[in-house]
């Protein structure tokens, strides 16, 4: 037969295990929006800059899209029209994370990319009040190939350095979303867990 504690401590566990399971999912629900799954997807994001970027500056004779080109060819144009859409939606990722590291490390990436303002004017890309990019696919298309590898190709180029940055803030939102904590609608750590431990104790 069971004793009156062996109940006790029965029900003990159970009632621990519950509390757990449903608050520590409120907590995941009601996270900040700059934890959490939003610095995942901003890793996601720069990650998939840092592929953009790779294409394009990559140098070796048998994946190199510059190395035969003696036009903007319609490979060119692609990659950099993804490095595009890449670049802008790390910004827009970025904007909504107050991660100080996240932050500044895409705002040392977006002050590089000005240095290179009138270069890139120069075939067609602009940059824009909100630090996104917008590419005129025609302009650059007639553009000279050796501009446009100037700003993308090699390890002296603008893309190399958005290459770098891009690995950094990977790096920054990774490390932001490994130490994320559960959080509760009312902003407090949710530690039932604890609190019923102790309760028992």
């Amino acid at each position: 037969m069971y004793s009156m504690s062996d109940y006790f401590c029965l029900f003990l566990f159970f009632f621990i295990f519950f509390i757990f399971f449903f608050q520590a999912e409120d907590g995941i629900r009601d996270r900040s929006p700059s934890r959490g799954l939003g610095d995942v997807y901003k890793r996601q994001a720069a990650d998939r800059l840092y592929e953009a970027a790779g294409k394009l500056t990559d140098t070796s004779s048998s994946k190199s899209l510059f190395k035969k080109a003696d036009k903007v060819t319609n490979d060119i144009t692609s990659a950099v029209k993804d490095y595009v859409k890449n670049y802008n939606s790390l910004i827009e990722e970025a904007a909504d994370t107050t991660n100080s590291k996240v932050t500044g490390k895409v705002s040392f990436m977006t002050g590089q990319a000005n240095a290179y303002k009138s270069s890139l004017e120069k075939v067609g890309i602009t940059i824009n009040s909100d630090k996104t990019l917008s590419i005129d696919e025609d302009t650059f298309k007639k553009s000279d190939i050796s501009d446009v590898k100037k700003l993308f190709n090699g390890s002296g180029s603008m893309a190399y350095q958005t290459f770098v940055r891009a690995s950094d803030i990977s790096s920054a939102a990774e490390n932001a979303s490994t130490s994320v904590t559960s959080y509760g609608a009312d902003g407090m750590y949710n530690n039932y867990y604890n609190s019923a431990y102790n309760w028992y104790l």
